[in-house]
């Protein structure tokens, strides 16, 4: 509660008492004592206010637009966030700070105020944000640090309120999508394309002897004169364009800040290309799936009812963020010990939260709930000896890791770290009595819990990408076989020719392809077209298309040919330092992940696109109405 400042103060004041009682001053001590009278009566009345105060201090706030208050956002769009905290008991000076949700940038204003607060007089402020990307926008609270006049006392507090909004995609531009040409003298109706079979359409599809039943309406008079007998009509059946998008949420598109990954972009074609078919009435579905099962499955419909479902399912998986057991507990621990320092500030009080300094050597911690690598044994005789080591390490006189770290320093603030996490997740989580004895001893439902808490809060933990091996953790080759099931259902479930868009990362799953290129020929065969989106991350440059403006003729004798260089090849500058080097090469694994990726498609003329291109809307677009025409034959 004493800042620095008070401290020195107290101190001085101590030593001019303790002067003026040698010196026996009578005027000097009795100044002394009223100054020190005054400080100590300052302290007593700051810290009955901020008992006072505890609990009773509220939050009012608003977003709004250029009129009106939100309940939902839209990505790209600013809005005013605007704050008004309320007290009941008067404090002299007051610093708020609002902290800013990770999905919104603060573009006007200050999120930061300082003045006097009581309750006739609130303490506001107001600042305008932008979301770039869709998903839900987190506010925590507010951040405050109450002090008097002359900045002897201090005391930091967070007021927690916590409020999810929604951010929905941005609204997409779908004029320009319907034809305004007649193609293959067909008039195709909004919403529907020509299907060659007969039913109630508008466009005629033959001419037939009249059978009785047949309605009036129907009959071909022309026809009926030239032939002198009754003719009925047959008319082209219209049936609605539908679109499969299956949306890939498994970890690898996670990784990254939130609305700044891959499933943020995904988030926005899907967005984009379901607006866009509501504008023509066309049918839009989705399937979520990730690595172990499908996650939600819409039918293609229309509607406004079913446009705001797909809508709000999207807009809450775009803030998903990647989860693995891969990661050492050891680098998750400070990442979320600075996050309980800045939202439960108060919860890490000695008072509440206590870490005696005898703990870190006492721990007494079960083998087995920590994680050890198992190497494989390279050579037939020598697994006699691993089975050997690793019966040693479980027994009292084995040297495994952790006992002889205890007396480092290093090993006492990670473990300290750790108390305070496991008392907080205890009652966040409402864990019982056992939960904090549960979160030190075992290691695998800690780091659970704490990527939980992570997640919640919407703040990206570190992650390794790569094994000792090679291998990339977040390859998941088991997402290959839920998107094959799920692309036979839809198969099985299609009636007409469909388009189903595969927004899937297909770049580290390996070898693994050949069940989804099965399901990708049996949809192929039954006349339904198939696109391939693939998921790219922001921060890796795309892979250039490099395009041969032309090629000079040299001399017969000579061996190679001169290339003129295109207009986007460009000199690039060598790396220099070990991190533009492990750059280049994770760049260029990618590049060439993705040529294999799009020649096992080509085989089979299924375009794949990346989706940081801008062009991937128009693609599927493209592909919608190449559905509304007869370019793909009769079925």
């Amino acid at each position: 509660m004493l800042t620095l400042r008070g401290w020195w103060f107290f101190v001085a004041l101590l030593g001019l008492l303790a002067a003026a009682l040698a010196t026996a001053t009578a005027t000097f001590v009795l100044v002394c004592f009223a100054v020190l009278s005054w400080f100590l009566g300052q302290w007593a009345l700051f810290a009955f206010r901020l008992r006072r105060a505890h609990g009773r201090l509220g939050i009012h706030r608003e977003i709004w637009d250029d009129r009106t208050p939100l309940e939902t956002l839209w990505a790209r769009l600013p809005a005013e966030v605007r704050l008004t905290l309320e007290s009941p008991v008067a404090f002299p000076y007051v610093w708020m700070v609002d902290r800013v949700p990770p999905l919104a940038q603060r573009v006007e204003g200050e999120n930061a105020t300082a003045g006097p607060l009581s309750a006739e007089q609130p303490l506001e402020l107001g600042y305008r944000i932008e979301c770039p990307a869709p998903g839900l926008l987190r506010f925590e609270g507010v951040k405050l640090q109450v002090a008097d006049l002359q900045g002897f006392f201090s005391k930091t507090l967070f007021v927690r309120d916590v409020r999810v909004v929604r951010v929905l995609p941005a609204l997409a531009d779908a004029r320009g999508q319907i034809p305004a040409v007649k193609r293959h003298n067909l008039i195709p109706l909004p919403g529907g394309h020509p299907h060659r079979r007969a039913g109630t359409g508008h466009e005629l599809l033959d001419v037939r002897d009249y059978l009785p039943g047949d309605p009036p309406k129907l009959i071909a008079w022309k026809a009926s004169a030239r032939r002198d007998r009754l003719m009925t009509k047959e008319l082209e059946s219209e049936v609605p364009v539908r679109c499969t998008m299956f949306v890939d949420l498994s970890n690898s598109v996670r990784i990254g800040a939130v609305g700044r990954n891959a499933l943020a972009r995904i988030v926005e074609i899907t967005a984009s290309v379901l607006q866009a078919n509501a504008a023509v009435r066309d049918l839009t579905g989705v399937c979520l799936f990730d690595e172990a099962q499908v996650k939600a499955y819409l039918r293609p419909g229309r509607g406004t009812r079913h446009l705001y479902e797909i809508t709000n399912l999207l807009t809450d998986s775009a803030c998903l963020l990647p989860r693995t057991d891969d990661v050492p507990l050891s680098r998750l621990l400070p990442t979320a010990y600075g996050v309980v320092q800045d939202l439960y500030p108060d919860w890490l009080d000695p008072g509440v939260n206590f870490m005696p300094l005898w703990l870190p050597f006492w721990a007494a911690q079960p083998a087995y709930t920590m994680p050890r690598r198992i190497t494989p044994a390279k050579h037939w005789w020598s697994r006699s000896l691993h089975w050997l080591w690793r019966r040693l390490n479980d027994t009292p006189f084995g040297l495994r890791r952790g006992r002889a770290s205890r007396f480092t320093a290093y090993y006492h603030r990670l473990y300290k770290a750790r108390k305070q996490i496991a008392a907080v997740l205890a009652v966040l989580y409402d864990l019982g009595p056992g939960g904090l004895a549960l979160l030190l001893e075992d290691d695998e439902t800690c780091r659970g819990y704490v990527q939980r808490f992570l997640a919640e809060h919407q703040v990206p933990c570190p992650l390794p990408f790569y094994d000792d091996r090679g291998e990339y953790f977040f390859g998941s080759p088991g997402k290959i076989d839920v998107l094959a099931g799920a692309l036979l259902q839809a198969v099985y479930r299609g009636r007409d020719n469909e388009l189903f868009v595969l927004m899937a990362d297909f770049l580290e799953t390996g070898p693994h392809l050949e069940k989804l290129l099965r399901a990708v020929r049996v949809a192929l065969a039954r006349h339904h077209q198939v696109l391939v989106v693939c998921p790219w991350p922001p921060s890796v440059p795309m892979p250039q298309r490099k395009k041969i403006v032309g090629t000079l003729r040299v001399p017969s004798n000579s061996k190679s040919a001169l290339r003129v260089p295109a207009e986007d090849d460009g000199i690039r500058s060598e790396p220099t330092t070990l991190q533009d080097w492990l750059g280049r090469a994770s760049a260029a694994r990618l590049h060439h992940a993705f040529a294999k990726v799009r020649q096992e498609f080509a085989r089979m003329g299924v375009p794949v696109v990346l989706s940081a291109e801008h062009e991937a809307v128009g693609m599927v677009l493209h592909r919608l109405q190449r559905l509304r025409t007869l370019e793909r034959g009769l079925r």
